[in-house]
C-alpha cells in the first residue's frame, strides 16, 4: 500500500536536490488555432493561428521539469547560433538558472520542433534539426567542466541529435552519483552506463526488449496503461495510471525522467518513485503543450 506521508517527504526535499541534465537541447514551438472548413487545393483542414507560443525541449524540457518542482539543476548540452539557440539561453536564464552549461556552436542549427494545435488537437508537426557534428575538443572541455561538478543524480537525456555518444559516456566519471537514462538511439551499449533506464514501449522494443538491456532498473512509459518498473531480483511491477482524459503526451516522457530522478535521490526506493514518477505524467497529460507540474500539483495528485 502507498505510503502517503513518505510521497509527501520526499516532495518536501525536492527544493534542496542538486540535478545535472546532460543531452541534446530542443525548442518547441506551438501553433494554436481553430479549424472551421476544409482546403479546396487539397484535402487538408484550414488552420487559422491565433497564438503562438514556445517552450523548452527535449533535455531542456527534462531541466524544465526539475524547476517547476524547484529542484536545483544544471542543463548542459549545446545550441546553435542562432535565434531558436538565444531564445533557449533566454528561457533557461528565466528559470533563476544558469546557461553556463550550454555551448554555442557556430554553424550548427538548433534543434527545433513546430507543432500546429487546433480544438486541442495536434494537427501537424514539422521539424527544423541537423545532427551535431561536434570537434573532439569540445567533448574534452565537456568532460572535464562534468567531472569537476558535484550533484546529487544525473540525467542523461539522448534524442539522438548527436551529443550523446560512447566515448562521451566513457569519459563521464561521476564519482558514484547515480545516472538516470531515457535514450531514443536504440544504441543498447549506452545502457550500460546508467542506473535507472526510462522509455516507453517503442524505444525500449529498438532497444531489444528488456531482457536484452544491461540496466538494472528500468522504468517503462506504457502511455495510458501507466508504467512499468523491472528491477534485478523483484517481481515485475505495474502501476496503472489514473488519468482520466489524455490532451497532449509531449513531453510526458521527460516529466517522468525528472520525478523518478527526484525520487531516488529524494531517499524513495524504485517503486515509491516509479509510482510518483506515473502520478506526474497523469496530471502533465491533462495539459497541451510540453507541460511541466509545480509541487503543488504533484501534492495534490497524490
Amino acid at each position: 500500500m502507498t505510503n502517503i506521508a513518505r510521497l509527501k517527504e520526499a516532495i518536501s526535499k525536492f527544493d534542496s536536490i542538486h540535478v545535472l541534465v546532460i543531452g541534446d537541447i530542443i525548442l518547441d514551438r506551438f501553433m494554436w488555432g481553430s479549424v472551421s472548413r476544409i482546403s479546396p487545393e487539397a484535402p487538408v483542414p484550414i488552420v487559422e493561428i491565433k497564438e503562438e507560443s514556445t517552450m523548452l525541449g527535449g533535455a531542456a524540457n527534462v531541466f524544465s521539469n526539475l524547476r517547476a518542482l524547484s529542484a536545483q539543476s544544471m542543463l548542459f548540452g549545446v545550441v546553435g547560433a542562432d535565434v531558436e539557440g538565444a531564445t533557449i539561453l533566454e528561457m533557461v536564464r528565466a528559470q533563476n538558472s544558469s546557461s553556463d552549461g550550454i555551448e554555442i556552436f557556430q554553424g550548427h542549427r538548433t534543434s527545433t520542433k513546430v507543432r500546429v494545435i487546433a480544438q486541442s488537437q495536434q494537427i501537424v508537426r514539422f521539424d527544423r534539426e541537423m545532427i551535431l557534428d561536434l570537434p573532439q575538443e569540445y567533448f574534452e572541455m565537456a568532460c572535464a567542466r562534468i567531472n569537476s561538478f558535484h550533484f546529487d543524480i544525473v540525467i542523461i537525456s539522448d534524442y539522438d541529435k548527436g551529443l550523446i555518444s560512447e566515448d562521451f559516456l566513457q569519459s563521464l566519471n561521476f564519482n558514484g552519483c547515480p545516472v538516470l537514462m531515457d535514450t531514443k538511439s536504440g544504441k543498447i551499449e549506452y545502457c550500460k552506463y546508467a542506473d535507472i533506464l526510462t522509455s516507453n514501449v517503442d524505444e525500449i522494443a529498438k532497444l531489444g526488449g528488456p531482457m536484452m538491456i544491461p540496466c538494472p532498473v528500468i522504468l517503462i512509459t506504457k502511455g495510458k496503461a501507466g508504467v512499468e518498473l523491472l528491477e534485478q531480483g523483484r517481481p515485475t511491477l505495474r502501476i496503472p495510471s489514473k488519468v482520466k482524459e489524455v490532451f497532449d503526451v509531449s513531453g510526458a516522457g521527460d516529466t517522468v525522467t525528472a520525478v523518478m530522478a527526484l525520487g531516488v535521490a529524494a531517499g524513495l526506493s524504485y517503486s515509491e518513485s516509479a509510482e510518483l514518477a506515473n502520478a506526474a505524467a497523469g496530471v502533465v497529460v491533462g495539459k497541451v503543450g510540453t507541460a511541466t507540474l509545480t509541487k503543488e500539483e504533484l501534492l495534490e495528485c497524490i
